[in-house]
């Protein structure tokens, strides 16, 4: 069993990141997104596919005659098609709570020693995972950048994957509560008579009309500004807006005072989820808190992260503008 990293370690992982001597052998598109991967079971399983098909390309460049593995016929659907790009250079491969990184470490060529490789940010990072026999020694890890979304394979030299795996997992863990507390609202005020509607996703726009929370004239100034802010609309018209998976708006309700809702088209349907706590008025969802919706809404699109509340599913990819007015003459 592998230990958990040390006060020490974390520390490291905090500030400057742990550094281990790897070969980044290439990478693999993958078109699935966690969204379509779910389970943490074929979250691996096409890790595992991806680690074999960029190892089984890298070894039959040098090797013709290699004898095929069988394969993962579900996890093989989920990766891109084409041929994986192979890289194969000697590289120190950095582990902290920003990003994990990789530049040249190769005796051969000592002038090329520090340069960068690649470098992604951990909230880019979805998933990472070790890969079976005969690629024990290899680790995978899926990042995107803009629409590019890989899995990254090294080889490990005189280190265990299960330790840089753990060091992986600390970093995001420490990454994701970083982000919490800063997402975190001092306070959100709110009136005493929260509407009876459940909170999270919103199962029908019902409300008391008396019952309304107050947003600072700061944070509302702050939303009309937002092209994606549609003010008060129905979810009737918000539905006819939305016509693509990743669509989306925020709106007024026209049915609960005060109440803030998310509206975005999730397949065939368009989901409604509610932004604001029905008890305390805190703008938040399911996983986190915010101060404002701007908050909200920004943190999601920019970190390219599903909403998730209930058993809805929201990816933020574009947002549709409201319609100006244009006074007549």
């Amino acid at each position: 069993m592998t230990p958990s990293p040390d006060d020490g370690e974390v520390r490291e992982l905090s500030q400057s990141g742990i550094q281990f001597i790897a070969t980044y052998v290439g990478s693999i598109p993958i078109k699935a997104s966690l969204r379509d991967m779910r389970s943490t079971d074929l979250r691996l399983r096409v890790v595992k596919t991806a680690i074999h098909a960029v190892a089984s390309k890298a070894r039959a460049d040098k090797d013709p005659e290699m004898a095929p593995i069988e394969e993962d016929s579900v996890a093989v659907l989920l990766v891109g098609e084409g041929q994986p790009l192979i890289k194969n250079v000697q590289v120190a491969l950095n582990v902290s709570s920003k990003a994990i990184s990789m530049s040249h470490a190769d005796t051969k060529q000592p002038e090329r020693n520090g340069g960068l490789v690649s470098r992604h940010q951990l909230s880019f990072i979805s998933f990472a995972g070790a890969g079976d026999q005969p690629h024990q020694d290899l680790l995978g890890y899926i990042a995107k950048v803009k629409d590019d979304r890989r899995c990254h394979v090294v080889r490990l030299h005189d280190v265990r994957v299960s330790r840089v795996m753990m060091c992986v997992n600390k970093a995001m863990e420490l990454n994701a509560a970083k982000t919490n507390q800063q997402m975190r609202p001092k306070e959100v005020p709110h009136a005493s008579e929260p509407s009876t509607t459940r909170g999270g996703a919103e199962k029908k726009e019902t409300g008391d009309e008396n019952s309304e929370w107050s947003i600072s004239r700061e944070a509302f100034d702050s939303l009309s500004r937002q092209s994606w802010y549609h003010g008060l609309l129905t979810r009737e018209d918000a539905e006819r807006m939305l016509v693509y998976v990743g669509d989306f708006l925020v709106r007024q309700s026209s049915r609960i005072p005060g109440q803030v809702i998310l509206s975005g088209r999730d397949g065939a349907r368009v989901q409604h989820v509610l932004l604001m706590d029905e008890n305390t008025g805190q703008v938040r969802t399911h996983d986190h808190q915010f101060q404002t919706v701007v908050d909200l809404v920004n943190y999601y699109y920019m970190h390219k992260q599903p909403i998730h509340s209930d058993d809805v599913l929201i990816e933020l990819i574009r947002p549709i503008p409201r319609r100006e007015i244009i006074p007549e003459a």
